[in-house]
């Protein structure tokens, strides 16, 4: 969980400072967007009882702020996040705190989207309709 929350401080911080491009190569070199890919692969598909999920999620919101840091890993990314949210129980069957989780959980999803469609530039029309047909 702290290593998604550094994401979307060093995120920011990039952001506010101009820092983009060293902050391209370093996600580059410590390959985050895959690594957050491997952690939601890992989560378990049948329950929720962690926020990874909505972490992931808003780290790749934070990482999609920052020019060409997930370009080639969108549609991967947006798949493995799909799959562990998509194959959750519904949510009729959670009861308590897990009901809190997930619909922070879509919440966090729905930021994502709106940021990834948000932060594309208007020449990606191709890149948005793969978003959309995911």
């Amino acid at each position: 969980m702290r290593f998604l929350e550094t994401i979307c401080t060093l995120c920011k911080a990039a952001r506010r400072k101009g820092l983009s491009q060293g902050l391209n190569a370093f996600c580059r070199r410590f390959e985050l967007a895959e690594n957050i890919k491997v952690l939601l692969e890992e989560e378990p598909r049948d329950h929720l009882h962690t926020a990874v999920r909505k972490q992931a999620m808003l780290a790749i919101a934070a990482l999609s702020k920052v020019e060409m840091v997930l370009e080639g890993k969108k549609k991967s990314l947006l798949e493995a996040c799909f799959r562990s949210v998509f194959l959750l129980p519904p949510k009729t069957d959670m009861q308590g705190p897990v009901t809190t989780l997930y619909f922070g959980t879509l919440d966090a999803m729905d930021t994502m989207l709106r940021t990834l469609v948000l932060s594309s530039p208007s020449s990606s029309f191709p890149e948005l309709q793969a978003i959309l047909q995911i």
